[in-house]
């Protein structure tokens, strides 16, 4: 009995391993576009101010802001040779996490640079209806210790939470049924990573 017992034990731990092994390893996701970009410049126009947080400054000093730029590095371009792509930067494979708006309509995407790489949009949704929004939300934030935005809320401005996070940051993501390798994956900690991106204001 007691034989039988640590058998099920062991199977039960190694189910719930490769559970949350495969939380952080694996993504399946729809691509969904409610808004259209309004692109890095028009959130930096607001955004850089250092009484609303100087957000665009905190970004401009992360990895995300580098993540188009890094595909044309001596690494990238060995990683790339092991998928079989040429070009990094002109490739879906590799665009599909070091960009933002990928794959969305040409005609919502026009503001869209590649080379300025992951930006505001890629986590917080496209903000065209936040940009017609931004003289009350920008006077509710200035208002609030917090910086909060009871407007900011309704324009589907989006929370990055930890799910966000591992739509890129996983061994491999399936986007609207096509599987994109990530080459470079690394065990991502969440807690420890959001650290070095937060913006909120202080």
């Amino acid at each position: 009995m007691a034989y039988f017992s640590r058998i099920w034990i062991t199977l039960f731990t190694a189910i719930l391993f490769i559970g949350l092994f495969a939380t952080h390893a694996y993504a399946d996701i729809k691509l969904e576009y409610h808004y259209k970009f309004i692109g890095l410049k028009n959130c930096k126009m607001c955004h850089s101010k250092d009484k609303l947080g100087n957000q665009y400054g905190i970004w401009s000093k992360t990895k995300h802001a580098q993540a188009y730029k890094v595909l044309a590095s001596s690494q990238a371009l060995k990683y790339a040779a092991a998928l079989g792509v040429k070009d990094p930067q002109k490739s879906d494979r590799c665009l599909v996490c070091h960009t933002t708006g990928f794959k969305a309509p040409k005609k919502i995407r026009k503001k869209i640079n590649d080379s300025d790489g992951i930006t505001c949009e890629r986590c917080h949704g496209a903000g065209s209806l936040y940009a017609q929004k931004m003289k009350q939300i920008a006077k509710e934030r200035l208002s609030n210790p917090k910086g909060d935005s009871k407007t900011a809320e309704t324009t589907r401005l989006i929370k990055p939470t930890k799910e966000t996070c591992l739509q890129c940051h996983v061994r491999e993501v399936v986007i609207d049924g096509t599987t994109y390798i990530n080459p470079a994956y690394k065990e991502f900690n969440f807690d420890e990573s959001i650290k070095k991106v937060s913006h909120r204001r202080k």
